[in-house]
């Protein structure tokens, strides 16, 4: 449409109400057409339909009080929107109220709103996160490092991204997005590396106990940050800006966070971390402690936790099986918001569907306007009128050759025109998308050759590329990370249980998001409207993010674990441990986390509400369900085949794979407290 009639696949919406008379009036038409004088002259307006110029009655409301013009525009709807604030500065009218709509209007505002919100999130949550992180650690020097690691993260991120964006397009909404969650990842790595840096301090000078620290806190870091990696940039599977700015930004300030906790991090380490201390924090002992005994009672009866959990696990991700993907629209937009208003205006006040048309193009043989081509554009338009939901169409079909000769211009071009189909529907609703491949699917007679798109068709074109591209990023995601995983523990089970396990906390996820934001459940309390959908690249999105940092936490206990295990040869001891060990950290984490992401809960953008319930719910689920219940229940089950891998790939895995001792294990220092499961 742009590059051969001159169209955009985008229009704004100018509805024209007030002045106290009827768009009959000839004052009223003065007014509308002198408010869009200065926008039809403009360079990236193809042209501009009103009732004036038509006089089509669809432009008129019931009442005759209020009218809209259909502002066409060259650019397609992502340059569009960059232009809609220049163009909107253009309508100005004394006499009547003017609002504006349409899909380059809601873009750009839904852009500008998840901005605010993401920043509104920023300064709530990080005062909250410095507090915790004193209470946590107990002196102001150790708090100060992860803080200052989390700005430095940002600088680095917003320099790599800067860079990112001269090779590639980049959105700024998944920009914020990214920034926000490298912020969280360097404070989670420095977190870790401090408070095992602080543990090994106690019997060790600084050397060794950073040697220590870095020989294990810092490889898990190191594979944390490479599988976080990973599954970030299985976004880029998906032929979506937005996802693939997500992958790539991700992934990069990932690194960003992995790399600056692993070399700027050990250089500022010293004997002084624990000065300036608030709080007395109690080191405890081996063999005792909260999550040592929720541990070592998971495994005497690892049966009865597994099943329930599970259970409630697959109960929480029913839901999703009712999951219904839309395109985001003015709905989602604060009430009152004039693009929302707008939009509502043309919903209630006029027939449904002006705003949403769809486009199909149509390209003859030929110039359009021979005899027999609009013959067959007559026809074609009498197929697409007779399908169900289809209440007008516009173009040159089916008119008389006075109106051609008027329409062409707007309509026509060489051997392309275009049709506008207005339908009734809601254009995220199945029947519209139906609509859409029944379109498709007519044959046109004269050998003309037809195109659609629209707003529905491209929610139609999104679905059928994220399920064409499900299978091949997960195969990635879970390919990678599984030899990544593999050469950190040598075992080929740990790997596949980490993958069930996390795909178990997504699922839950996924099925309360649908349960909250498609369903309208706590829409009062999160003060949303529900749409009746989750956005399409919702669900991608959160896999991506929750999938890595779900593994991050699972890195953290099994690198724990396996340190406890090569060193004592006691599975049991070693999980009980591992997790006496990690338990509270990871909740730490977790918590941090959780405030930065659920600090998205107040935006006023239903994307970014969801956005950041879901991966708050996901990363509570993950650190205290998961890590505390089922993998302790699950190792215990498996008992030594947690470390089993086929001969071939054990021998593989003993030259290239990632070890920190040799010889055999040393003697358990602690009895083994779990009894055999009967």
């Amino acid at each position: 449409m742009e590059d051969e009639l001159g169209q955009g696949q985008s229009n704004l919406f100018v509805v024209f109400s007030g002045g106290g008379t009827t768009v009959d009036d000839l004052g009223f038409q003065t007014a509308v057409e002198e408010a869009l004088e200065p926008l039809a002259q403009d360079a990236t307006v193809a042209g501009v339909a009103t009732f004036y110029t038509t006089g089509s009655p669809a432009f008129v409301s019931e009442d005759r009080t209020k009218t809209f013009a259909v502002v066409g525009l060259v650019h397609d709807a992502d340059a569009a929107s960059e232009d809609f604030p220049r163009l909107r500065a253009l309508l100005f009218s004394e006499e009547l109220e003017i609002n504006v709509t349409g899909e380059p209007a809601a873009a750009r505002e839904i852009q500008d709103k998840a901005e605010s919100d993401l920043q509104r999130a920023e300064l709530f949550a990080f005062p909250i996160v410095a507090i915790l992180l004193v209470l946590i650690l107990g002196s102001l020097v150790a708090a100060s490092l992860p803080q200052a690691m989390g700005v430095l993260s940002v600088v680095a991120a917003l320099l790599g991204l800067r860079i990112l964006t001269e090779v590639t397009d980049v959105s700024v909404f998944a920009l914020n997005i990214t920034i926000l969650l490298g912020l969280g990842l360097s404070i989670d790595y420095a977190f870790l590396i401090v408070d095992r840096f602080r543990k090994e301090l106690r019997t060790k000078d600084v050397p060794e106990a950073l040697q220590t620290t870095m020989s294990t806190a810092g490889k898990a870091v190191a594979f944390s940050g490479l599988a976080v990696a990973i599954s970030l940039l299985g976004l880029l599977f998906f032929p979506m800006n937005f996802l693939q700015s997500m992958g790539l930004g991700g992934a990069l300030v990932t690194g960003l966070a992995a790399i600056g906790a692993l070399t700027v991090l050990p250089a500022i380490l010293g004997p002084k971390v624990n000065a300036l201390s608030v709080l007395r924090q109690d080191p405890g002992k081996e063999g005792v402690g909260f999550w040592y005994r929720l541990s070592t009672g998971v495994m005497k009866r690892p049966i009865v936790v597994m099943v329930p959990v599970v259970a409630f696990l697959v109960l929480l991700a029913s839901p999703a099986l009712d999951l219904r993907l839309g395109s985001p629209d003015p709905s989602i937009l604060p009430s009152g918001n004039e693009i929302r208003w707008a939009s509502e205006q043309l919903e209630n006040d006029f027939a449904p569907g002006e705003s949403t048309p769809i486009n199909v193009v149509v390209q003859a043989r030929g110039d359009i306007l021979q005899p027999d081509n609009l013959l067959a554009l007559d026809q074609l338009a009498r197929d697409i009128a007779a399908t169900p939901g289809v209440s007008r169409i516009d173009g040159l079909a089916n008119v008389s050759p006075e109106s051609i000769d008027s329409l062409a211009p707007r309509f026509a071009s060489g051997d392309f025109t275009w049709l506008s189909v207005i339908s009734g529907l809601d254009r995220n609703s199945d029947e519209a998308q139906n609509l859409v491949k029944v379109i498709r699917g007519i044959a046109p007679a004269n050998g003309l050759e037809i195109l659609v798109g629209g707003e529905t068709a491209q929610l139609v074109d999104t679905k059928g590329s994220l399920y064409d591209n499900i299978p091949w990023a997960l195969a990635f995601v879970f390919g990678v990370t599984f030899i990544v995983l593999f050469l950190m523990f040598g075992s080929v089970v740990l790997p596949l249980k980490a993958v069930i396990m996390n795909a178990l906390s997504i699922g839950a996820t996924f099925g309360i998001l649908v349960w909250i934001f498609q369903w309208g459940n706590l829409s009062g309390p999160l003060n949303f409207e529900p749409s009746g959908f989750l956005i399409s690249a919702l669900p991608m999105l959160l896999f991506g993010v929750v999938f890595g940092l779900s593994m991050d936490y699972e890195v953290f206990l099994l690198s724990r674990v396996k340190e406890e295990h090569d060193r004592t040869g006691d599975n049991a001891q070693a999980v009980a441990k591992g997790l006496q060990h990690t338990g509270r950290i990871i909740t730490s984490a977790a918590l941090l986390f959780i405030v930065l992401t659920g600090a998205f809960a107040t935006a006023d953008i239903v994307i970014i509400k969801s956005l950041g319930v879901g991966m708050a719910i996901a990363i509570a689920l993950d650190a205290t369900i998961v890590r505390a219940l089922l993998v302790p229940a699950t190792m215990r089950l498996m008992g030594d085949y947690n470390w089993w891998a086929p001969r071939p790939l054990k021998w593989l895995w003993d030259r290239i794979g990632i070890q920190e001792t040799e010889g055999p294990p040393t003697p358990a220092l602690v009895p083994a407290v779990v009894a055999d499961n009967d």
